[in-house]
């Protein structure tokens, strides 16, 4: 993952964000992780050493109930990277595939001893690992701190028992219970696990030399679809997208944004000074955000843009701030970057057809059109 420059500075991306409000909004917010740090300094004090988590569940690859045939993959999962990246496929790594005509149950330990065993180097330090962001190399370091699984799975790797009269390792004794009757299914012997290990390796392999090819010019390919050249193949039709629909899409993307993070923690204080009676109440602050947040930055934004300093507005976060356009010109057939041909059948009726941006802002007015923005929406 290092070796990759985008991935190698999303890794340490937990560094530079800020908890909102006291929220969890990310694991890097939770007691287990500060507790890490504070317990083992030297770990903690490195941001590129992994915070992993260990998934595993068993699942009938042939989609029937009627066959015992199992498959339990063992996946780890990389928190270190933001939310909108770690649940990503490419980043979520399939160490194990235990398969067989049944499930391991209590003896996965044995499955899992080479996994536990890299763990292990992993927590001592792998030395030369080159970090491609920083240009670097540096000591390699990674913690299991967390496992995904379901009930009976958390029986299986922790060793307790999950099933019985005193099935939940929480209540003990005091556990109510209730007898099912058993399901008897059917044999079925089919082995395709192979398959889905060379499935996964061919896909990583690809994502890799994806990433590390991608300023490589291709060989045999016309100049303009090299250039990426990306433009609508017919006259549009305009539509205008849903006002709430469009404030919850633009508010998500504020939400997620970093250079908007300090501006949320300064919304919501003064939501407190302007409520004071509504403090404690955790959801009717969180409401009153979500709702006014967007009216807030804008009015916000262009107060600071206003006076002498600008107070270093980044461009960035002067058009976040003024949102997004109402008015959606929709293509019968777009190209994309000169490779991908979309073709769909438009869907809105009675909109007035147009050629160019210019005749966009003749139909509707330069004020539902930003200005100098031609930006292109494709639904």
């Amino acid at each position: 993952m290092f070796q990759s420059h985008e991935t190698a500075k999303s890794l340490t991306w937990h560094a530079a964000r800020k908890s909102i409000d006291g929220q969890m909004s990310h694991l890097v917010d939770s007691p287990s992780w500060k507790l890490l740090d504070d317990k083992w300094t030297e770990f903690g004090n490195e941001l590129r050493n992994l915070r992993l988590a260990l998934s595993s569940d068993g699942f009938n690859p042939h989609s029937s109930l009627s066959s015992k045939y199992s498959c339990w993959p063992i996946i780890l999962v990389t928190y270190n990277l933001p939310p909108w990246l770690c649940m990503k496929q490419k980043f979520m790594m399939l160490t194990l595939l235990i398969s067989g005509p049944k499930q391991p149950g209590n003896d996965i330990d044995v499955y899992l001893e080479p996994l536990i065993d890299d763990l292990k180097s992993l927590w001592d330090g792998i030395r030369g690992v080159y970090d491609a962001h920083n240009g670097e190399y540096f000591t390699l370091r990674a913690a299991l701190m967390w496992t995904i699984n379901d009930f009976p799975a958390y029986g299986n790797l922790s060793g307790c028992v999950v099933k019985g009269y005193k099935a939940c390792p929480i209540c003990g004794d005091d556990t109510p219970s209730h007898c099912l009757s058993n399901i008897k299914l059917s044999m079925n012997r089919t082995r395709p696990e192979g398959c889905i290990a060379e499935r996964y390796i061919v896909e990583e392999a690809v994502e890799f030399c994806t990433e590390h090819l991608s300023d490589v010019n291709i060989v045999g390919v016309p100049s303009s679809q090299k250039m990426g050249v990306s433009k609508p193949l017919s006259s549009c039709i305009v539509s205008l997208v849903d006002q709430d629909l469009l404030n919850q899409a633009h508010l998500y993307v504020l939400e997620n944004t970093e250079e908007v993070l300090p501006y949320i923690e300064q919304h919501m204080i003064h939501i407190k000074t302007a409520y004071p009676k509504f403090r404690k109440r955790i959801k009717w602050m969180q409401d009153k955000h979500n709702s006014t947040f967007i009216q807030w930055l804008r009015f916000k934004v262009q107060s600071e843009l206003n006076e002498e300093d600008n107070h270093g507005v980044l461009e960035n976060l002067r058009w976040l701030a003024a949102g997004p356009n109402m008015a959606v010109p929709l293509y019968k057939s777009y190209l994309i970057k000169g490779d991908v041909r979309i073709e769909c059948e438009p869907f809105t009726r009675g909109m007035p057809n147009v050629d160019t941006f210019d005749e966009l802002v003749g139909e509707f007015g330069s004020q539902n059109i930003r200005d100098g923005c031609e930006d292109i929406w494709i639904e």
